[in-house]
Order: C-alpha cells, then sequence, then structure tokens
C-alpha cells in the first residue's frame, strides 16, 4: 500500500495530513517502539496513537498518528512533512501481513502470532539513523547504550517541528518536547574526548565517526535486497552480523534479520521453541531454521512475550509457549 489517500495541504504552511484504512488490529507501541527501542527524545509512544520525529532527505518532520475505528489517521508538520506521510505506510507495516506464515508451523508458534496481530515489521527506510544506535549498543548494555544515543540527541539534535494540530489529533493538551536526532556531519565531526562525555569509548566512537562519514554512501544501500545490505554492511570495518542486522530489522523490516551475539536471547528461543533452558548462538539457528525467511520475526515475536529462561535450575518451570 502506498501513495496518501485523503492527503491535503494547506497553502503557505507546512501542516500535512492523510488516512490510511486498517484490514485488521494495529498496535502503535509494539511496532514502532521496536524500531527505536528506548532513545525517548525522537518518539512519544501509546498503543493507539504516536509522535514521531524523524529527518528525511526534505529536511525534519514530527509525525503525529492516531487510530480512530478502522483507519489511522496522521498529521505530519516541519519541512519534511510531505516526504513523510508518503512513508507512513511502510514504517508502520501496512502491508505487513504475516499471521499466515506460521499456520504450517507449531501450533505454539501460530496461537502465539495470532495473538499479536498488532504487531507489524515496519521499516524506517533510514539506514544510517539505524546504524548509529546499533553502534553504540556494541558490547554494553540496552540501557547504556540508550542513554549515551539520547544525550547526543539532548545535545547535538534539534528541536522537533511543532504545531498545535499535533494536539489535536492526539487528543493531548500538552505533549513532550521531542528532538530531531543528529545529522551524520555533525556526528562526523565529534572527537574521541568529546565522545568519551557521553559513555562512548574510543572503539565505539572511531566507528561512529566513520560511519557518519560515509553516511551518504549507506544510505544509497536502501534500494538492494536486506540481505544485500547486510553483507555490505558487514564489509565496514567494526561493522559484525549483531550490527548489521539491527540496522536492516529497523531500516527495511527485514524479517530474516536474525540477531546472534546476544546475552540471553538465544536460551530465551531455545526454551520458547523447544523447552531447553540453555542455547548458544548455533542451537537457537538450528531452531530457526524452519522459519528461513521469517527468523527475526519469530525472534521479535517471543521477545514481544514475558517468556524467559530459567536462570537457575527450578522445581518450578515457567510455562513456554506451548502452554500459552
Amino acid at each position: 500500500m502506498s501513495g496518501r489517500p485523503g492527503a491535503s495541504r494547506r497553502p503557505g504552511d507546512s501542516v500535512e495530513r492523510a488516512a490510511w484504512p486498517l484490514d485488521r488490529a494495529m498496535d502503535l507501541q509494539a511496532t514502532l517502539g521496536r524500531l527505536r527501542g528506548g532513545s525517548a527524545p525522537t518518539r512519544w509512544l501509546r498503543a493507539d496513537r504516536a509522535l514521531w520525529v524523524g529527518s528525511r532527505r526534505s529536511g525534519p518532520a514530527t509525525l503525529g498518528l492516531r487510530i480512530v475505528d478502522d483507519s489511522v489517521l496522521a498529521v505530519a508538520v516541519g519541512d519534511g512533512a510531505a516526504e513523510a506521510l508518503d512513508n507512513v505506510p511502510t514504517l508502520i507495516g501496512l502491508d505487513d501481513h504475516h499471521r499466515q506464515l506460521f499456520e504450517v508451523h507449531p501450533p505454539a508458534l501460530a496461537r502465539l502470532a495470532r495473538r499479536r496481530t498488532g504487531f507489524r515489521m515496519g521499516a524506517t527506510g533510514d539506514l544510517s539513523g539505524a546504524l548509529f544506535p546499533a553502534v553504540l549498543g556494541q558490547r554494553v548494555t540496552a540501557g547504556e547504550a540508550h542513554g549515551s544515543w539520547t544525550a547526543l540527541c539532548r545535545d547535538l539534535g534539534e528541536g522537533a517541528p511543532n504545531d498545535p494540530s499535533l494536539n489535536v489529533l492526539l487528543g493531548e493538551a500538552e505533549l513532550p518536547t521531542l528532538l530531531v536526532p543528529p545529522q551524520p556531519r555533525v556526528l562526523a565531526r565529534l572527537t574521541a574526548h568529546e565522545l568519551h562525555r557521553y559513555g562512548v569509548d574510543r572503539s565505539r566512537g572511531d566507528l561512529l565517526v566513520g560511519l557518519a562519514r560515509r553516511a551518504a554512501t549507506i544510505d544509497a544501500l536502501v534500494t538492494l535486497p536486506p540481505a544485500d545490505v547486510r553483507r555490505r554492511l558487514m564489509t565496514l570495518p567494526g561493522v559484525g552480523p549483531w550490527t548489521a542486522s539491527i540496522a536492516t530489522r529497523v531500516a527495511l523490516g527485514d524479517p530474516d534479520a536474525v540477531l546472534i551475539g546476544d546475552l540471553h536471547l538465544p536460551s530465551t528461543v531455545a526454551w520458547a521453541l523447544a523447552r531447553e533452558e540453555r542455547a548458544d548462538d548455533d542451537r537457537m539457528l538450528e531452531l530457526l531454521a524452519p522459519y528461513a525467511g521469517n527468523r527475526a520475526r519469530v525472534q521479535q515475536l517471543i521477545k514481544s512475550t514475558r517468556i524467559r529462561a530459567p536462570r537457575r535450575a527450578s522445581r518450578y518451570k515457567p510455562l513456554p509457549i506451548a502452554s500459552m
């Protein structure tokens, strides 16, 4: 689905509006939260409404989204408003139909997919913008990575475009102050000393700056198939399978960008699919093999539940997917 049915533009302002019909349930918080994790200064999410800030080729934009009855309504503000609205179907995965993919697999997974019908594999279309936070997540906790990116956005980004029409759409008298992430040219000028103040070590800092200097070349890869993009990214020094998969998941909605190198994920997947309490990446890949083409989607479905492999031996075992 593409285009902007119902879109309108008032002469002389930067506000754009559009609406799209929904053929099934949608959870904006689950769908968009996967794309931007804990980078709070650039988004505000609820299950049925959201604020999303992006920097498009035509300029920055703030996008408001709200689900009303069987439609998703959108208002975009800023120089990049028109382009932001054009990207809405891709961003929220309007054409991402996955439930039938699991009907031929174990009933437990089919049930889980049916319970998560509101989740979609959307895509931002911004490859370098997905890669920068992913680099900060190398070899540190998610909290540390989010903290570094949040601080960089606050100090080096800019205020997001705003307009009262966003308050009207979202039904909120007050909305949080959001930020546009720093531009690649700004990140490319950072020194090791400056990055250290943001909790970024020399190795990740050098990689971040180097990728920022290549941002235009990296962003040109979005026209390639996701698997080719992952391979191209992994030719860059410092970019391995984990970082490349994070980037293509977010930017391209890559459903097969399986994550390896995560500390707890292999055991979580093994517990969910095979009731095995401990697993490594090789075992996880073996269990995910029947879902080739959608391995990332399976990982995400499992992560969206509270299923966790037991941390230590216990007489009482948590219930895996099969019992849900």
